[in-house]
């Protein structure tokens, strides 16, 4: 009951407030349906299996050609491999002079990459402090790991179903705390 509360009072809020774009890989892919019934039209996802970071940019040029960018901007990208900083810092830079709020989602893998992403992340957040890092690392350490609850595929990057609800809940958290 208190999550189908929840659920609508983030959807009233969202609708009413602000839109929302994610741009993201097989992570976000596996949850695509979920957030869009919950947010309706406050959200657009372009979501691809395999999807690498250095497509971010066309991405957004493309939604942005086609009136698709939301107020907020969330990039869930980074599963895939590690990324050039500077092309994030081109997102950022573009964005912000659309007047933008953007976000970006660190990753949990078992890939060697892992901690370079997450590093690079950090270090734009330290430069530009207007921006957000939506934590999935960490969130899914505390609720996942410190709970003893397998959210993780057998490869340790993708969502089982229970993964996959953790995931929501996180996004709809962050969703909930920009719309007030």
């Amino acid at each position: 009951m208190l999550k189908t509360l929840l659920s609508i009072f983030c959807f009233v809020a969202i609708s009413y407030a602000q839109t929302i774009t994610i741009i993201g890989d097989s992570i976000t892919y596996s949850i695509k349906d979920e957030l869009q019934q919950r947010y309706k039209q406050s959200i657009y996802i372009d979501a691809k299996v395999g999807r690498q970071f250095k497509e971010a940019v066309s991405i957004i040029k493309k939604l942005d050609a086609n009136n698709k960018l939301g107020d907020i901007i969330i990039i869930e990208l980074g599963t895939n491999g590690d990324f050039n900083i500077n092309d994030a810092k081109y997102i950022i830079n573009y964005l912000q002079q659309k007047h933008k709020e953007i976000a970006f989602v660190n990753i949990r893998t078992s890939r060697y990459w892992q901690n370079a992403v997450n590093y690079k992340f950090k270090l734009l957040k330290q430069k530009y402090n207007n921006i957000d890092i939506i934590d999935w690392y960490t969130y899914s350490k505390e609720y996942c790991d410190a709970k003893n609850i397998n959210c993780f595929a057998k490869d340790k990057t993708h969502l089982n179903i229970y993964g996959k609800k953790v995931y929501v809940d996180m996004f709809m958290q962050y969703i909930s705390k920009k719309s007030n």
